[in-house]
């Protein structure tokens, strides 16, 4: 996950999304 922007993103709205208590698949 070096240079993969949408990868990235997507990790940090699983970690958002976890922090919220929230599972938006």
């Amino acid at each position: 996950v070096s240079c993969d922007p949408e990868a990235q993103m997507k990790l940090s709205d699983h970690l958002s999304n976890q922090s919220s208590g929230q599972a938006i698949a």
